[in-house]
Order: C-alpha cells, then structure tokens, then sequence
C-alpha cells in the first residue's frame, strides 16, 4: 500500500514539517501533508489577543496543554502576543480588501 498522506501537527506557533525539510520530501514524493493544530486550540485566535496566557484552570484538556506547549517552545507570550498582533493586521486588511 503506497503512502499518499502524512498528517503533522503544522500552525504559526509550529513549523517543524518545514524546518526538518519533512514538507519538501512529501512534495518531493507526491505525498499529501495534512495540517492539524492550525490554530493550536484557539491559542492562534483573537480569543487570546491581547489577553495573558492561558492558566492552569484553562489548561483543563489534553489539546489546550499540548498546545500551551507548543506556543512556549515558539517563545514568550509576549511573542506570541507579536505573532498574534501581526496575523490580525493582515486579517484586517484582506477583510478591508474584500479578499
């Protein structure tokens, strides 16, 4: 049985398939790769703009400390606070273009 997809865990916060050179193999090979924690449990949201890190009492689901994680090895809160700021800049300008 021929491998036609691999799924990897791929957001803003987690760009590892990218950097290990994992994504340009699969093209490479003809394979799919599927993304999943794209939004690493709401954590790339406007819910989390401009608001502290989520708490222990938020970190209630095996989701939200796997990807309380993944954010912590992106950076700082702080950082992820920049990376935040930026993806809803261009949010707004592509709903202002009408895009």
């Amino acid at each position: 049985v021929p491998i036609v997809s691999h799924q990897v865990q791929l957001s803003a916060l987690d760009q590892r398939p990218v950097q290990s050179g994992m994504a340009d193999w699969c093209k490479d090979n003809d394979i799919s790769l599927i993304a999943f924690g794209t939004v690493g449990s709401g954590i790339l949201s406007d819910g989390y703009l401009g608001r502290s890190a989520p708490t222990q009492e938020e970190k209630n689901t095996a989701s939200m400390r796997m990807y309380s994680n993944t954010a912590s090895r992106f950076g700082s809160w702080s950082l992820v606070q920049d990376l935040l700021k930026t993806m809803n800049a261009i949010a707004g300008d592509v709903k202002a273009d009408g895009r």
